[in-house]
Formats: C-alpha cells, structure tokens, sequence
C-alpha cells in the first residue's frame, strides 16, 4: 500500500501546510481568521480557555489552536477519504 494514499498522512500534511502558510506574513490573517472565527463562537457558547478578544479580534490560546489544529485534522480526513473511496482502484 502506497503511504501517501493514506488519508490520515495526506490530512496531516494538510495540517503542516497550514501550519507552515501561518509563518507568512500575508497568509497569516487568513489563517488567523480561519481559525479565529470558529473559536470565537465557541467561547461565545460558553467554552472558557479558547482565547480572549482584542480589539476587535478573538485571538487563540495554546488550546484553541490545538483545537482548531484537530478540527482541520479531522475535516481533512474526512474529505480525503471519501476522495480516496471514489478513486480509481489500486492494482
């Protein structure tokens, strides 16, 4: 079996890519905001320790990010295997 058809790597790599789009000056806000959007509702909810707002801003504690780090993790898990079930079978 090919590693790269597996879809808990292929979701992990989308993970360091993300993490890695995050060092970019302007890529940054978007992950910023991907990732803040989602957080900011759930401590609006109720979750304590996600972040705190700033000036406009929800910006992400440890926790949060592992969370959103998780939450993109699984999203791209999902997505990828169901990709990976309609593909052209392995010979």
């Amino acid at each position: 079996m090919n590693h790269l058809a597996s879809p808990a790597l292929r979701a992990t790599l989308c993970v360091a890519i993300t993490a890695l789009l995050a060092l970019i000056p302007v890529t940054n806000v978007l992950v910023l905001i991907a990732a803040m959007l989602p957080l900011w509702v759930l401590s609006g909810w109720g979750v304590p320790g996600l972040g705190h707002p700033l000036n406009g801003f929800f910006i992400p504690s440890a926790l949060g990010w592992t969370l959103a780090a998780c939450a993109l993790w699984l999203l791209c898990f999902f997505l990828l295997r169901r990709k990976a079930k309609s593909g052209v079978p392995a010979a």
